[in-house]
């Protein structure tokens, strides 16, 4: 995760940059009111967060592998959760999940990773 104050490019009119914990329900909750109030609806999610630990399987501490789920594949479901009501109103929207080539090609040490990269992928 970068850690910045500031949107690391300029904005157009209306964009808005927001450096929050993507697992967090409340975010996603609070952050679809305050569009919606803003801007009347929501045509685009883009999910594009994404950490990674470098451990190996056998040595990897639970909170870092839970963590990687957290980020890289609840954040996703979450946001989704969040937007879908008020596109499903309009009868408009689009969803967007990047997710990663490590989703299906093996590197060591990042079993959590692939784990949430594939999860993101696999079709629903």
């Amino acid at each position: 995760m970068l850690d910045r104050d500031e949107p690391a490019s300029a904005l157009h009119e209306h964009q808005q940059f927001k450096q929050r914990d993507a697992s967090d329900s409340l975010f996603w909750e609070q952050t679809v009111a305050d569009t919606i109030a803003a801007h009347g609806r929501i045509d685009i999610l883009v999910n594009n967060a994404g950490i990674i630990d470098h451990a190996v399987v056998h040595e990897i501490e639970l909170a870092n592998w839970e963590r990687p789920i957290a980020v890289n594949q609840t954040a996703v479901m979450l946001g989704m959760r969040a937007v879908i009501p008020t596109m499903l109103s309009r009868g408009a929207g689009s969803i967007v999940n990047i997710s990663s080539i490590w989703r299906s090609v093996a590197a060591g040490a990042a079993a959590s990773y692939h784990a949430t990269k594939a999860a993101v992928r696999t079709p629903r």
